[in-house]
């Protein structure tokens, strides 16, 4: 699952239960209500998701490709051991 429309629609909840079930095998998240994402959201621990932050962008011309850079190298660095490139700051909220 991606979510990048509004955080509203999504319940954070359901979604960490889904997830938790298996019903949900991972999910990537952009958007959340309330925003910031607290720092005592369950979404934080859960597995299998990915939070951006608030970063999506449907311009494929040129946004896009450089997102894809950016994801591809962080995963390459996550499975390396390294520091991710524009990490999230759970205690900032972004």
């Amino acid at each position: 699952m991606a979510h990048i429309a509004r955080g509203a629609i999504v319940d954070n909840t359901a979604l960490c239960a889904a997830l938790a079930s298996g019903r949900l095998s991972g999910a990537i998240l952009d958007v959340f209500h309330p925003e910031p994402l607290p720092l005592d959201s369950p979404l934080w621990h859960t597995p299998n998701v990915i939070i951006t932050p608030h970063c999506s962008s449907d311009d494929a011309q040129a946004y896009v490709p450089k997102m894809l850079d950016l994801v591809c190298e962080n995963l390459r660095r996550l499975l390396a051991g390294e520091n991710l490139i524009a990490a999230i700051d759970p205690r900032l909220g972004y």
